[in-house]
């Protein structure tokens, strides 16, 4: 036997204690029932390469026998009940590619030799009690890691500026932890990232302008504690066609929210709720930059919409230019103001908050 799967069947109880299968390179039991202990035989399958127990109801530890497996390239154990450390032994699985351990019960670090796995091209531990810091070994993975999900667990501290070595990196996701620092620019940097996720962190900043970002398409830092007003030059970090998703939700941040915003054409979710943002900057031209405090805007000569008629018009033309959106969230804000007609500009438009409106809905 070369190959055994037996995936998603309704498979119960316990795996043989004796896997005595030399022979067998792929092992796929995911979407069962099974519920007992990894059994240590599992060591003895030296010419296994795919190992797939996810989705089951697996206990007990990580077996420090799986680093026996040298020819392994896939390990999955998501979606189970497994708890304890994750050993050091992994670090003698040098071909391994991809790495799936979220969902279970594993606590303590992620262990320093993961800088031996040079190969590893994805690493999900999202959903575990995972803390201390990442190590700066994560950085010798710089020849093929695209993918690190460790999402809602509690990993404290600085994220490691070693991440700006991974050229490949695509996704990031360390939201939902104890993050209170991370190198912006560094990951801005990345020429592949796609998605950076680092919201309901502990992230305690204001933001400055950067440059790359050409590749991102999800920016979440929302549910942190930044701080101070968006600089008119932070969107020289994304390549202004790909940007779908920015999220800077129940922050800090105050001052005028900028025109710059106009030039993520590609925009599709914009969630600025629960900040300090009291205006929008209506005119960012070098030399003539007019910001509108729209509280006060009954007192205003300018205009702001399509409707001359209103002066207190709360939401920019530029704004309605983004027609893609269909996610607009600005509630929480100290904005006060009518809404505009060209709101029919978004067509795609399937939300749309915003607190402190007055007049009529048009």
């Amino acid at each position: 036997v070369i190959g055994l799967d037996l995936s998603d069947n309704n498979l119960k109880g316990t795996l043989p204690p004796d896997l005595a299968v030399p022979s067998l390179s792929s092992l796929l039991l995911k979407g069962n029932n099974l519920s007992s202990t990894i059994p240590t035989s599992i060591g003895d399958l030296h010419s296994l390469t795919t190992l797939d127990l996810s989705h089951n109801e697996m206990t007990g530890t990580f077996p420090s026998h799986i680093g026996n497996l040298s020819k392994l390239t896939t390990l999955d154990l998501n979606t189970n009940q497994l708890s304890a450390s994750i050993p050091t032994e992994i670090s003698t699985l040098s071909l391994l590619q991809s790495v799936h351990l979220g969902k279970n019960h594993f606590v303590g670090s992620i262990p320093s030799q993961i800088g031996l796995l040079t190969h590893l091209s994805e690493i999900n531990l999202q959903e575990n009690e995972f803390s201390f810091e990442l190590p700066t070994e994560i950085g010798l993975l710089a020849p093929s890691l695209e993918k690190i999900q460790l999402q809602k667990n509690q990993f404290l501290g600085p994220l490691p500026t070693e991440l700006g070595y991974l050229k490949h990196l695509r996704i990031l996701d360390v939201a939902n932890n104890r993050i209170f620092d991370a190198p912006l620019q560094v990951l801005w940097n990345l020429p592949n990232l796609e998605h950076l996720d680092l919201s309901n962190n502990l992230l305690t900043r204001t933001l400055s302008a950067v440059g790359g970002g050409e590749k991102l398409t999800t920016l979440r830092l929302g549910h942190n504690f930044l701080n101070g007003p968006l600089p008119s030059g932070l969107w020289t970090m994304t390549n202004h066609y790909s940007l779908k998703e920015l999220d800077l939700s129940s922050n800090y941040l105050t001052g005028s929210i900028p025109q710059g915003i106009s030039q993520l054409t590609a925009l599709e979710r914009l969630d600025l709720s629960e900040n300090r943002f009291d205006g929008f900057v209506v005119n960012d031209d070098n030399n003539d930059r007019t910001t509108r405090h729209l509280s006060s805007l009954e007192n205003d000569d300018a205009m702001i919409g399509t409707n001359n008629t209103k002066k207190s018009e709360i939401i920019p033309e530029w704004l309605f230019n983004l027609t893609k959106l269909n996610v607009v969230n600005l509630c929480g804000n100290p904005l006060e103001g009518s809404l505009a007609s060209s709101i029919q500009n978004l067509s795609s438009l399937k939300f749309f908050g915003l607190s402190g409106l007055s007049g009529t809905i048009p």
